[in-house]
């Protein structure tokens, strides 16, 4: 990653940009700290791999129908309802 000054890079802004066009992440300081990083934006077969990754483990998957939702039997919970819930935690901090 390259590292460089946030008055460089306003005054060369461009070729720092040719730089994240190959790949590589551009990390902005002020003063010597960390304030930003430049990065190139992940391509589609990078979205299509971690969407792949996600349906093999269980996280996501595709709906049945084009803008139907996948219907879910309902699932039963015990313990108070969520009004209730938050109705004690506003009690709590006034």
């Amino acid at each position: 990653m390259k590292s460089v000054g946030l008055r460089e890079i306003n005054q060369a802004f461009s070729r720092y940009m040719k730089i994240v066009k190959t790949g590589e992440e551009v990390l902005i300081t002020e003063r010597g700290h960390p304030i930003a990083v430049i990065k190139p934006l992940a391509s589609e077969t990078d979205i299509d791999a971690k969407i792949r990754l996600l349906e093999a483990e269980g996280l996501l998957s595709h709906s049945q129908k084009k803008g139907q939702p996948e219907k879910h039997p309902p699932v039963s919970l015990s313990g108070q309802c969520l009004a209730q819930t938050i109705s004690d935690m506003r009690d709590e901090f006034p």
